[in-house]
């Protein structure tokens, strides 16, 4: 599965496509579940604007994978968990595209917090380090005078 997220030309067919993707997966579930096209798309939009704010550039972003899985319930009433979903979302080469590349069915238990992450390449990490480290002084030590 391939499914451009951003950077669309025809977002009906965007969505059609997203959300038959997440019906295959969820079939009529609803609850504790990934199941509007419009979700997904703010799931990408929201990891770019993420990534941008930490200092990220275009290049770093590229080949980057997110997955998102929604929070389990509050109650615990469902002892055994409950089925949601999680998608798998990677950035194109340009570093502004995403696609959707997997649809999973998970379970999520009570009180289970949801799932948000973005994994880099080494070498995307290693760049995006060495460019926060250079905004950052290194500090002498200096000696602090004994409060009188």
């Amino acid at each position: 599965m391939r499914i451009k997220v951003t950077n669309v030309d025809d977002e009906e067919a965007r969505d059609t496509a997203i959300r038959a993707a997440l019906m295959q997966v969820n079939g009529g579930a609803t609850s504790f579940t990934i199941f509007r096209a419009a979700d997904v798309v703010a799931k990408a939009c929201d990891a770019l604007k993420r990534m941008e704010a930490d200092g990220m550039t275009r290049k770093m972003m590229a080949k980057a994978t997110i997955s998102y899985r929604p929070a389990g319930p509050a109650a615990k009433a469902y002892q055994y968990g409950a089925q949601s979903t999680r998608i798998t979302l990677r950035v194109a080469a340009d570093g502004k595209t995403v696609h959707l590349v997997g649809v999973e069915k998970v379970k999520v238990f009570p009180q289970q917090r949801e799932e948000n992450a973005i994994a880099l390449t080494a070498e995307s990490h290693a760049a995006w380090v060495h460019g926060v480290a250079q905004s950052y002084a290194i500090l002498k030590e200096t000696s602090v005078p004994a409060a009188a």
